[in-house]
């Protein structure tokens, strides 16, 4: 199964995910970092950092960016749902 890291880019600059997930697919990382944006959205807020301003950049092995996907969630709390093609910009909204 392919390797994937979740990059988070903010206004401060680029978080490196050095750990990673092996997972099935490209749909699979995407799926995993919208259930990580409620948890994210709390962390960011308390650090005072807007999370519309902020992105998870899916890379695989090779380190290639393979899909990004924009943090707009409206509070800490909701759903996400997209339809999505690799190598697509994804704005994720994660609201009630």
């Amino acid at each position: 199964m392919p390797w994937f890291y979740f990059h988070l880019r903010t206004p401060a600059g680029l978080e490196r995910d050095d750990v990673g997930l092996d997972l099935i697919g490209i749909e699979a990382a995407y799926l995993d970092a919208c259930r990580a944006i409620p948890t994210l959205t709390t962390e960011l807020l308390a650090k005072k950092t807007d999370p519309w301003r902020c992105r998870f950049e899916i890379a695989d092995a090779a380190v290639i960016v393979a899909m990004i996907a924009a943090l707009t969630a409206a509070s800490a709390i909701g759903t996400a749902t997209a339809s999505i093609d690799p190598g697509d910009e994804i704005a994720i909204n994660a609201g009630m």
